[in-house]
């Protein structure tokens, strides 16, 4: 080969043998950062996206004694507000604790990096929820078991949940059906059913559940109703048990219990008297729904079905005055409650509208900061 103008025929030579390693290292260089980008489109992709998930009324099994469904809070624009904008005040009243004054540049920049927190923060919430009350044994009342789906994070919280439990002597961690089960030590249990996060408050319920997936629902006629309240409510629950219609029933009253008068102490009274309340509680099933309509605005309803027309109305006259005490409740916290009872035969049907929720968040985060920094200045 003739050696070009200039240089001698062996570096010649020598620079033909370099092309070809050259355009190797490239080529390696070119699929390294090509698998790279593929590896991060990957990780990007296990992250943001749920994976395989279960639907969460798999906690329903034939044991149970009522349902409570959340439905599309991660896609409902109220439920995304309402959750935007506690975070928001929590973060404002954070912020503002002990009293500094920031300049008003400082603060407007502040404010609009809450308010993009507060949206990412959004991104946690669940897709969609259901609690089943199971029956334990018949000296013990129902358990709750809980299933969650998420949009986003799911799997790399599994994978944290999962280590961190591995690495604590005091949780145990053990296989059913393919899925490991994280038990902790005061009863509670926790799994991560491929994407799907089931919890129950004693780990032995987890079971069953974790037997059931893939199969058909074993409640289908109590899934069914509840259905038909999750298409108009964003929170909906059935209850056509009647311990469980009493619990809910005897929570509402607790709420309307009157503030006690400064000569009684801490000592509440009852809203109602033992007749009253008695003929409350004695609905036989129960069925509500809440929907958050804005950040400020929330509607519901609650049907409870009783023995027989008489049994509905004596239900009704007590609820009214329970309703009374709890409309003065939200009056003295700037809430506008609206309440609307009536009774159709065997069924008390209670419909509500509460709002001013706004506002009342920001005095109730304000005065819990503030009641908190009197105790640390008290405990110093």
């Amino acid at each position: 080969m003739p050696s070009l103008p200039g240089l001698p025929a062996a570096e010649t030579r020598s620079g033909s043998r370099w092309k070809p390693l050259l355009l190797g290292c490239a080529a390696l260089l070119g699929l390294g950062l090509l698998v790279g980008a593929g590896l991060a489109v990957y990780g990007m992709f296990w992250v943001m996206t749920p994976g395989a998930q279960a639907p969460t009324s798999v906690v329903v099994g034939p044991s149970s004694a009522g349902v409570v469904r959340l439905n599309r809070a991660a896609g409902d624009a109220g439920v995304q507000a309402l959750f935007r904008r506690f975070m928001l005040e929590l973060q404002h009243a954070t912020r503002h604790a002990g009293g500094r004054k920031l300049p008003a540049w400082l603060e407007a920049l502040q404010s609009w990096q809450a308010k993009q927190q507060s949206q990412n923060m959004a991104l946690w919430l669940p897709s969609e929820g259901t609690l089943s009350l199971e029956r334990g044994p018949a000296d013990e009342p129902a358990r709750p078991v809980v299933a969650l789906n998420f949009r986003r994070f799911i799997r790399p919280m599994a994978f944290m949940f999962e280590q961190l439990a591995k690495r604590d002597p005091k949780v145990r961690v053990q296989r059913h059906a393919g899925h490991e089960v994280i038990s902790f030590p005061h009863g509670g249990g926790l799994c991560f059913a491929d994407s799907t996060l089931l919890f129950a408050e004693r780990v032995e319920a987890l079971f069953p559940v974790l037997d059931r997936l893939g199969q058909p629902p074993s409640a289908a006629p109590l899934l069914g109703d509840l259905q038909r309240l999750s298409d108009r409510w964003d929170l909906a629950g059935s209850l056509p048990n009647r311990d469980a219609a009493a619990t809910l029933l005897a929570a509402l009253l607790h709420a309307a219990r009157p503030a006690p008068a400064a000569d009684q102490g801490d000592d509440e009274q009852e809203p109602l008297a033992d007749d009253g309340r008695d003929a409350l509680l004695a609905a036989e099933s129960l069925r509500f729904g809440l929907d958050v309509r804005s950040a400020d605005e929330l509607q519901g309803m609650l049907d409870a079905t009783y023995t027989d027309a008489d049994a509905a109305q004596a239900a009704q006259a007590a609820l009214a005055a329970a309703l009374l005490e709890l409309q003065r409740k939200a009056v003295a916290a700037d809430l506008r409650l609206t309440v609307t009872p009536r009774s159709e035969g065997r069924e008390l049907r209670l419909e509500a509208q509460l709002s001013g929720v706004e506002a009342a968040i920001s005095r109730w985060l304000a005065d819990t900061t503030a009641r908190a920094e009197d105790a640390n200045a008290g405990a110093r």
